[in-house]
């Protein structure tokens, strides 16, 4: 980048820093607000918020839902009905996640209900820890929440909290600092992506934790792969499977599903694994292909309550 276009961008990011900077104080005005009044008050801002968050995308997200289950078999009305339905999950899922950082725990838990837990207990039972793959479906936060708060030695990897402006990225470390100090209430950990992630998957599964990666949207380049997903192909990245791999520990699929206000269903299903493949990468790409199953199954009764529709790197197959 040329010299005075390496300075005009120094001087956008430190001007959009400002900007998210000032901002702070009234996002965390409309953050308070959204944790204290009535909650049922609280969800009828759902549609509103969807609609603040996804402004601009439905043309979007209405082109990755055809993708995904095909033209013929999405008419327009139907992928309408979905759209209007993830706005709301999406705005309900942010109000949730306001007021789950003020919750009591045994209210919280109450809310979360964990199916196929006897498949996480057997697989710590061996001792060698235990792997999770995640995805964006339903609510996120209460996979930490319905694991963390059960009692279990449970550390989730992510990449930090930002926001897209135009074409610069920009973090929201005070957010970050939120989400950090919510999971540490839920006695979960939060390992960020880029500080010594393949560390600290081995300091858990050394003293019989959980660690949880999630699997359907890459956030870097390297090992990525693009698999069939659905009547598409996705690009996913190969590194949690690999990293999976080399630990040699039991790997479950595990995901949320919004089963009313504030009401959700987590399931968790083993994964049949390849310990013995000396072929690294597509040992890899086979696994991922599997946990992306469960995935497509949830999809297709709850096509609304995915999150990365208006991002996913979603790519139609080859003819």
């Amino acid at each position: 980048m040329p010299a005075g276009q390496t300075g005009r961008h120094r001087l956008k990011i430190r001007l959009l820093r400002l900007l998210v900077g000032c901002s702070k104080p009234i996002v965390l005005l409309l953050l308070g607000a959204l944790a204290t009044v009535p909650e049922a008050f609280a969800f009828k801002f759902a549609n509103a918020i969807g609609r603040l968050y996804h402004a601009g995308r439905r043309d979007e997200v209405i082109s990755r839902l055809r993708l995904f289950f095909g033209s013929q078999s999405l008419p327009h009305p139907r992928a309408m009905e979905v759209w209007c339905s993830h706005l709301n999950h999406v705005g309900l899922t942010i109000v949730e996640m306001v007021r789950f950082y003020g919750m009591r725990h045994d209210e919280l838990m109450d809310r979360i209900t964990l199916d196929g837990e006897e498949h996480l207990t057997r697989a710590l039972g061996a001792g060698r820890g235990v792997i999770l793959f995640l995805n964006h479906l339903g609510d996120p936060g209460t996979i930490a929440a319905g694991i963390g708060l059960r009692g279990y030695d449970f550390t989730v990897a992510g990449n930090g909290m930002d926001i897209m402006l135009g074409d610069v990225t920009v973090p929201l470390d005070f957010i970050e600092k939120l989400l950090t100090k919510m999971l540490a209430n839920w006695n979960v950990q939060r390992c960020l992506l880029g500080q010594n992630l393949p560390r600290k998957l081995k300091e858990t599964m050394q003293r019989n934790g959980i660690f949880g990666m999630f699997i359907d949207f890459p956030v870097v380049t390297k090992h990525n792969r693009s698999l069939p997903f659905g009547e598409a192909l996705m690009k996913v990245n190969l590194g949690p499977a690999l990293l999976a791999l080399r630990q040699r520990a039991d790997i479950l699929c595990v995901q949320s599903v919004r089963i009313g206000d504030n009401r959700h269903l987590l399931k968790i299903t083993p994964l049949e694994v390849n310990h013995n493949s000396s072929a690294w990468r597509e040992a890899a790409a086979e696994l991922l292909q599997r946990a992306l199953q469960p995935l497509q199954v949830e999809l297709s009764h709850h096509p609304g309550q995915w999150w990365p529709w208006s991002w996913a790197p979603l790519a139609p197959k080859e003819a």
